[in-house]
């Protein structure tokens, strides 16, 4: 069974404000982005980062010019969704939250000022900034590549739907829980038939893949099975 990792690996701060707001951290990627949308019917933009692509749809990245609002366009929602391109260095290269880009700019502004070296993950005050945008997601942990969603106490509804959908995928989810002994993070597994599924559906995209490279099932298989064996023996190692 996979082991939490330690609270250091996403936050700074030994008591983040994240633990006292609704919250899930889980792998971040395009499609847990896509799903989160789906949920909250938001068109969401990265803040504080300048939207591509202008109300003539004419691509000019790292303008300064366009209103946040401009994220809300057609091509920037397009952008953003894929995180591809300009948009995955955005959200993966830089510390920025993905918010609705209806978004109290004030509220966001006055985030900014307040987050200090920790970044966004590290706001002393998440429930004052809910208050006024609702929910925000943001990248967190080794490497930036899980997500950090935090919710108003009025939008749990929406924590709730993605937790179901990530176990539903086979995706582990975390959250910060408390005890005598202080903060820690609590893992959540996917059920054994959702992660075995996940496996699968991931697995045969990597073969075919590889198939495409000209690399035959059986050379892919032993190949794999000599790299399992080095990851189990370094987990051990660990």
């Amino acid at each position: 069974m996979s082991q939490p990792l330690p609270l250091d690996a996403f936050f700074a701060s030994p008591d983040p404000s994240a633990a006292r707001v609704p919250h899930l951290i889980t792998a971040f990627d395009a499609e847990l982005l896509n799903a989160l949308v789906r949920i909250n019917g938001a068109k969401p933009g990265v803040w504080n980062a300048a939207p591509p692509y202008d109300e003539n749809d004419l691509y000019q990245p790292f303008r300064e010019d366009l209103p946040f609002e401009s994220w809300s366009l057609a091509y920037n929602q397009g952008e953003l969704l894929e995180l591809s391109g300009y948009s995955n260095t955005l959200v993966f290269g830089n510390d920025t939250m993905i918010v609705d880009s209806s978004a109290d700019k004030e509220a966001l502004k006055n985030a900014e000022q307040s987050k200090g070296e920790g970044g966004y993950h590290d706001l002393p005050d998440f429930a004052e900034l809910l208050s006024r945008i609702g929910w925000a997601l943001m990248t967190v942990g080794p490497e930036r590549q899980y997500g950090l969603l935090v919710v108003h106490e009025s939008k749990r509804s929406y924590l709730e739907m993605l937790q179901s959908w990530c176990l539903d995928r086979g995706r582990n989810t975390y959250s910060l829980s408390r005890s005598d002994a202080g903060l820690s993070l609590r893992m959540r597994q996917a059920p054994p038939d959702a992660r075995a599924s996940a496996i699968q559906q991931h697995g045969l995209q990597f073969v075919a893949k590889m198939s495409l490279f000209g690399i035959d099932p059986q050379e892919i298989r032993q190949s794999f099975d000599e790299m399992m064996k080095h990851i189990i023996e370094s987990q051990k190692q660990n």
